[in-house]
């Protein structure tokens, strides 16, 4: 088979995998968030109760990379957010499983028409011996 030449049922893998990629992806940026959010009491203490200016220093640096990270989740989430309505509609999920469906019959379809298929006769004296012709 030629590089260019692609089955349908990759194509339709291709799609499955990234509605799934996307629903994945947005689960773990809003946990990266929640995340962030709960160190953020950890932060301010550690801002509160800072000894020296080293010490508020490392505290507001280490509060500013939390931050940034919280930020990056959430501009992640909100990038995800469109295909993720979309995915949790029962309108769309139906089709998605009906996707999926035909992922498993394309497949099989496939198999077949690349496997070795094989013709027997009909038409035979001993009907346990297919492919044997009559006499």
């Amino acid at each position: 088979m030629q590089e260019k030449e692609r089955l349908l049922s990759g194509e339709i893998e291709g799609i499955l995998e990234l509605m799934k990629k996307c629903r994945q992806e947005s689960q773990e940026a809003q946990q990266a968030v929640r995340q962030e959010d709960a160190r953020l009491q950890d932060f301010l203490h550690a801002v509160e109760f800072a000894e020296g200016k080293e010490e508020l220093f490392q505290a507001a640096s280490q509060l500013q990379e939390s931050r940034i990270r919280r930020r990056k989740g959430k501009d992640r989430v909100l990038e995800l957010e469109f295909a993720v309505q979309y995915l949790n509609e029962p309108a769309h999920r139906k089709a998605l499983n009906g996707l999926s469906q035909l992922l498993g019959n394309q497949r099989k379809r496939e198999a077949y028409l690349s496997g070795d298929r094989k013709y027997y006769n009909r038409i035979t004296e001993d009907p346990e011996e297919p492919g044997k012709k009559e006499e």
